[in-house]
């Protein structure tokens, strides 16, 4: 009996120890309605509150490193809490200033520090290790994120651990993702009666990118690349040109011992509409390291591999030679376009899959098949600047030397292609890219890449990425698997969280879905061309292409005109109306001229209040937007100009596919119509 007594005394001790020692802290966002609430026991867990109701319950978060846990029964030495409410002046955006508001919470636990933020429109966190001096190998990252069975994950699926973030967004219940190779950011999760969330990271440098996969019961845990210990060439596609993981380490990154880890953030979206003008990525990501950014330039790019080097009405074979390019340059030049890109081709005569062995050592040996300094001076003589494509291997090897060789030849940028990977190393190398690029004063443009995450803040010589599923794979892909109008929604609202996306818009030839197939050298999109051109508004890409040929643009003098008119980069974005895969309308701002845009899955009858848009006044109207035969038609669309007022309520009727754009011009600035062009012309 007495030592039953003992017993139950020493249980009832531990129970209250067990309670005493568990701490809770909290912080709340500057408007008060998101709240997240940190748990520290034996584990680090936080919850998320969105009008005081959970949204997000119990996410286990960590690390574990070889110099000790960050996460497992730490012992809290102090707490501190700090508020900011900043302005940032972007470089460009989809806004020129970005309001930087919220509060934070900072929780030392000596050896580390756990960061919380609450925004408005977020919660992110990050941890902070202090260790020492030196190097620390991190073994594993915990982020278990519990899903119940009645939401649905919005989110791309990789299938290899060599992935480009080349997916199309899929819907799924958590049990499905135990099918799939691994769960790629932004995630969406979204439950009836409770608003969007949408899991992001940011400022991921010298670490590897998370993905998740299923783990147990209903939760979602991290995947992500062990360092590589070795690389080799693939198999098959892309052997002399690119690397593949051959061997890893037993640890995910091996890194400085006192550091800060990248950010990862909840987007709380109570409208979808919300999604399409999220910053947080932005905002978490580490400032500009270039003081003197007035060389970087962005706009439309004339590009000639989607279309194949296609031209008609021409005395020439086209092709990979200077004719062809001379023709291109003269076009860009005509229509004001600043920039030019020469794709793969230039370099040894051949697209990617003709390329062989020593094709990283052409580049430095300054040997290209075509004779690119000369036609980047004819180019510079039209005033348009060149980019030109390059292999990621060739600058993993090569940086130094092959950046070197680009600027030496007068290139203003370049698209480097095919990395394919998310590791650590990968991570580190995109990084050097762009500062090696950005000490030569040139542009990058990332392909066949990792997702956004915050790099084109800090060296905004970044214009562009790709990881997206773009308008390319309409030159092979079959009908069930090709870019669709609803993918396309998808991408303002879910890719778009972040960051810029070169999906390469602009095709001439748009086909319905019933006619839709996949052709290599004369390639189509799938919806409307008012569309497409709604995609210059809706995609935010700085450096923005014009895919289709010269040839197909000078057949509809009118689309090009207003094509070439839309900027690539914005002073304000507001959200109107739309939902995920259905439909979407945003209105953007340059200078003085309002833009207003949608795209639609099906037919879709729309209302634009411009009284909760634009400032009062009176403006001309130029109004793309699908025609009565566009079902029927879909190149077929109606341009009107009007004189409209800031009370006025515009209708517009978006077929299947469709989309539109009006631009709104304040009556004291002129209008140039083609009419007018054209008399000049």
């Amino acid at each position: 009996m007495r030592m039953k007594k003992i017993i139950s005394i020493v249980s009832i001790t531990s129970l209250i120890a067990s309670v005493v020692l568990a701490e809770s802290y909290s912080v709340k966002s500057p408007d008060g309605k998101l709240q997240a609430n940190v748990n520290i026991d034996k584990n680090i867990t936080f919850s998320l509150l969105v009008d005081k109701k959970p949204v997000v319950e119990n996410v286990v978060i960590g690390m574990n490193t070889d110099k000790g846990s960050m996460g497992e029964n730490a012992k809290v030495n102090k707490v501190s809490s700090s508020s900011s409410n900043d302005i940032i002046k972007t470089t460009f955006g989809i806004s020129s200033e970005i309001v930087d508001k919220y509060n934070q919470i900072e929780i030392d636990f000596k050896t580390f520090k756990l960061l919380f933020r609450a925004y408005d429109e977020a919660v992110a966190y990050r941890f902070v290790s202090n260790f020492g001096s030196g190097k620390m190998k991190v073994f594993s990252e915990t982020l278990t994120l519990p899903v119940d069975d009645k939401s649905q994950i919005i989110t791309q699926f990789a299938r290899d651990d060599m992935t480009s973030y080349e997916e199309l967004f899929k819907r799924a219940k958590i049990s499905d993702v135990s099918k799939e190779h691994s769960v790629i950011m932004p995630t969406l999760i979204t439950k009836k009666n409770s608003p969007t969330v949408a899991i992001v990271e940011s400022d991921v440098q010298g670490y590897p990118m998370i993905r998740f996969v299923k783990g147990q019961g209903n939760t979602l845990v991290p995947y992500i690349i062990k360092y590589p210990k070795t690389l080799k060439a693939p198999s098959g596609f892309g052997k002399h040109f690119m690397v593949a993981y051959g061997t890893f380490e037993d640890y995910i990154a091996y890194t400085e011992a006192t550091r800060s880890f990248p950010w990862r953030a909840f987007v709380v979206a109570r409208r979808d509409a919300d999604l399409a003008v999220n910053t947080i990525v932005y905002k978490l990501a580490e400032p500009s390291r270039i003081f003197d950014t007035s060389w970087i330039s962005t706009g439309l790019c004339v590009w000639e591999w989607w279309n194949d080097w296609s031209l008609e009405g021409v005395d020439f074979k086209t092709g990979v030679n200077e004719q062809t390019y001379r023709y291109y340059i003269d076009f860009a030049s005509k229509n004001n376009v600043p920039f030019i890109l020469f794709d793969a081709g230039w370099l040894v005569g051949q697209d990617v899959g003709g390329m062989k062995a020593g094709v990283h050592e052409r580049m430095i040996e300054g040997e290209p098949f075509l004779d690119v300094k000369k036609l980047i001076d004819y180019a510079h003589s039209k005033n348009v600047k060149v980019v030109l494509w390059c292999l990621g291997q060739s600058l993993n090897l090569y940086p130094e030397k092959s950046i070197k060789r680009m600027k030496d030849w007068g290139a203003d940028g370049f698209k480097v292609d095919f990395f394919n990977r998310d590791d650590q190393t990968a991570m580190e190398l995109y990084y050097k890219i762009a500062r090696i690029a950005a000490e030569h004063k040139l542009l990058v443009d990332f392909h066949g890449c990792a997702k956004p995450a915050g790099l084109e803040r800090t060296y905004p010589n970044v214009v562009n990425f790709e990881a997206v599923y773009g308008l390319e794979q309409n030159k092979w892909r079959k009908k069930d698997l090709a870019v669709s109008p609803s993918h396309n929604v998808d991408l303002v609202l879910a890719r778009m969280l972040q960051g810029p996306m070169d999906y390469t818009p602009g095709a001439m030839r748009n086909l319905s879905k019933v006619c839709y197939v996949p052709h290599y050298t004369q390639p189509s999109s799938m919806g409307t061309r008012a569309h497409q051109v709604a995609l210059y508004v809706l995609f935010y890409s700085p450096l923005q292409m014009l895919c289709d040929s010269p040839s197909e643009y000078n057949k509809y003098p009118k689309t090009l005109s207003f094509l070439t008119s839309i900027p690539t980069t914005w002073d304000e974005s507001k959200p109107i109306e739309a939902k995920l895969g259905k439909y979407v309308i945003l209105a953007r701002r340059k200078g003085e001229i309002w833009y207003i845009a949608g795209i639609t899955d099906n037919q879709r009858n729309v209302k634009i209040d411009l009284s909760k848009i634009i400032p009062e006044g009176s403006y001309t109207a130029e109004i793309y937007s699908d025609s009565v035969n566009s079902n029927r038609t879909p190149q077929s669309f109606n341009l009107n100009v009007k004189s409209v007022s800031s009370s006025e309520v515009i209708d517009v009727a978006m077929k299947n596919g469709g989309g539109f754009v009006i631009r709104l011009t304040p009556k004291k600035i002129p209008i140039v119509t083609d009419f007018v062009r054209a008399i000049f012309e």
